[in-house]
């Protein structure tokens, strides 16, 4: 009996041993996962400019020289990097404008963080939303999806782009609210929003914007001028901005 007795406590102390050291080990991979920083470079841009030609019909753009070649990147039509005799240079400007792109930008192209120009307008069959995550690119200055087929909101990360001069999303079919915070955009030069479905009062947040424009247009959405207050109506009146017609309801 005694035999049994000590059998049973080996047994028991080894399982308890086992369960720590497996506990032990499970909770040190799920630190080093969540610890482990995220990092882009060159390479992951590659990635990324690769994922935007797959998604976006790339076989039949109008022009694609040297896309998915062994070429640099920088020599792919369409891209600059910052120093084009930097072979680990990032990439810093897309411009694919009236270039026949159809289907869906991929939501990885928030990983070009290094980004400052980001041109797509003109390619009508580009459709679906905006990436929710488009205010990592923090370093983009310009975003033009003019006359291209984005539904759904325009996504509140939008308004972290502080160093944005021109956000042009016109001829769309955006709709849902202006962000609230788009006051936060103080350097733009260029906001145009016209001829999309959006809703709402225009945010208070926007008279914080410049008295400067080059092109302000908010017309031809669902916008409720209505209720939106005196004071940003009498800053719109004040620069000139164009908030009138809105489409019937």
């Amino acid at each position: 009996m005694l035999h049994y007795s000590l059998l049973y406590n080996r047994f028991i102390f080894c399982c308890r041993s086992a369960f720590f050291i497996l506990s032990f080990i499970f909770l040190y991979s799920c630190k080093k996962q969540t610890t482990a920083p995220t990092t882009f470079n060159r390479a992951s841009d590659s990635m990324v400019l690769v994922s935007i030609y797959e998604n976006c019909n790339g076989s039949n753009w109008t022009y694609k020289d040297n896309w998915l070649s062994n070429q640099p990147i920088q020599t792919w039509i369409g891209i600059d990097v910052a120093d084009p005799n930097d072979m680990m240079s990032r990439v810093t400007s897309i411009d694919l404008t009236d270039n026949n792109l159809k289907g869906y930008l991929p939501a990885t192209i928030t990983n070009l963080t290094a980004l400052q120009g980001l041109g797509l307008s003109y390619n009508l069959n580009l459709k679906g939303t905006i990436p929710s995550q488009i205010g990592n690119l923090t370093q983009l200055t310009t975003f033009f999806i003019t006359s291209d087929s984005f539904n759904g909101n325009i996504p509140n990360s939008i308004t972290n782009l502080t160093s944005l001069t021109a956000l042009d999303l016109n001829d769309n079919q955006l709709s849902g609210v202006i962000p609230e915070n788009i006051g936060n955009l103080t350097q733009l030069m260029d906001l145009q929003l016209q001829k999309n479905y959006l809703i709402g009062v225009i945010p208070n947040s926007i008279t914080q914007l410049t008295l400067n424009w080059n092109v302000f247009d908010l017309s031809e959405n669902y916008l409720n001028i209505r209720n939106t207050t005196s004071a940003v109506i009498n800053y719109l009146n004040q620069v000139y901005a164009v908030y009138t017609p809105q489409r019937s309801q």
